[in-house]
């Protein structure tokens, strides 16, 4: 029987994930993955065909990780509590994920799909890319089967775009958003709430 390899993908895509939430994408290299994961750079070629695909795939199972959580958040039969769960998500998240909310802050789909990667992981950044979106829309629809640009507008402020200003401080500073970043978001959102039903 063959032994067991003693380093798996997920070794280096975490490995990955350390150093790009500590020194960015443009300080990413194979070294620094190498050495993080407790490997050599051989064993990591073998497994990968360049550090452009590795931070991919980091940056990839980071916002899948996210977008799963999210997705669930918004499944509630209420609109406003569907609104603030989704809303929560991403302080909560970050709290239980703080690297990989950090490889999210630190860099993109877009960015990763200018480098050359196979066209497998090109397909599967795009459909990532653009799923927060698609999953927001979804959402709209459900509670208002005519929902205007305005109103997902708003909807994309409340669910991604608010929540995301809410943590970065903490996130740029490598800080685990606290507790009171929730009020804040409850706070925001309930005034919304409050306004609609005048």
């Amino acid at each position: 029987m063959g032994r067991n390899p003693k380093f798996e993908d997920k070794h280096f895509i975490s490995a990955a994930q350390d150093v790009i939430a500590t020194d960015g994408l443009e300080g990413l290299n194979v070294h620094k993955i190498a050495r993080q994961a407790g490997a050599t750079t051989g064993s990591l070629y073998h497994r990968f065909s360049s550090v452009d695909e590795l931070a991919a795939m980091a940056w990839m199972e980071a916002a899948e990780s996210f977008q799963s959580q999210f997705a669930v958040a918004l499944s509630g039969s209420s609109l406003e509590q569907s609104v603030l769960a989704g809303a929560l998500v991403t302080p909560e998240w970050s709290r239980k994920n703080l690297t990989a909310a950090r490889v999210l802050l630190r860099t993109s789909a877009a960015t990763l799909k200018q480098q050359e990667l196979p066209p497998a992981l090109h397909r599967r950044l795009g459909r990532l890319q653009s799923n927060l979106r698609r999953t927001i829309l979804g959402f709209a629809s459900r509670f208002e089967s005519k929902a205007g640009i305005e109103r997902i507008e708003l909807f994309q402020f409340l669910l991604a775009d608010m929540p995301l200003a809410a943590v970065t401080p903490y996130l740029k500073r490598g800080e685990s958003p606290p507790d009171r970043v929730n009020k804040v978001i409850r706070t925001a959102i309930s005034g919304f709430y409050k306004q609609l039903k005048k």
